[in-house]
C-alpha cells in the first residue's frame, strides 16, 4: 500500500520536471512566443494605421465637401469644433510621406495628404591638391 505522502511527492517531482520554466528549451520557447507576439502586434497596428489613413478624405476632397470651412488656402476649419488650429504629422514617423492633419482642439482626424520627399542635394567634394 502506498502512502499519500509518497504519491504527492512523486506527483510534485513529475510536475517540476515537466515545467517549461526550468528547462533551456522552455525559456527559448517562451522568448520565441514573446517575439512572435511583438511582431504580430507591430504589423497589425501598422496595417490598421494604413487603413485608417486611407479612409480619411484628401485635402481637396475635404475642401470640396466643406466649402464653408475653407477661409483661405492656409486657413481651414475643423468640421467638428470649428477650430482653425490643426497639426500635420507623418503616419509612421516624422519624415513619412503619408501625412494626416488633426484638429488641436478636439483631436479628430480631418484629412490626409501625400508629401513628396525632399530631394537630397548633391554637393561636390573639392580636395586641396
Amino acid at each position: 500500500m502506498v502512502s499519500k505522502q509518497g504519491s504527492v511527492a512523486e506527483i510534485e517531482f513529475d510536475i517540476k520536471n515537466l515545467s517549461l520554466k526550468k528547462t533551456k528549451v522552455g525559456v527559448l520557447l517562451q522568448l520565441l512566443l514573446i517575439l512572435f507576439g511583438a511582431v504580430v502586434l507591430f504589423f497589425s497596428r501598422r496595417d490598421n494605421n494604413e487603413r485608417t489613413w486611407l479612409r480619411l478624405p484628401t485635402l481637396k476632397d475635404y475642401q470640396q465637401r466643406y466649402p464653408e470651412k475653407v477661409e483661405s488656402e492656409a486657413t481651414i476649419r475643423c468640421i467638428h469644433c470649428n477650430s482653425n488650429q490643426t497639426w500635420e504629422y507623418g503616419l509612421e514617423s516624422l519624415m513619412d510621406y503619408r501625412r494626416e492633419c488633426v484638429c488641436l482642439e478636439c483631436g479628430h482626424r480631418l484629412w490626409r495628404t501625400e508629401q513628396e520627399s525632399l530631394a537630397v542635394q548633391q554637393t561636390k567634394c573639392v580636395s586641396a591638391s
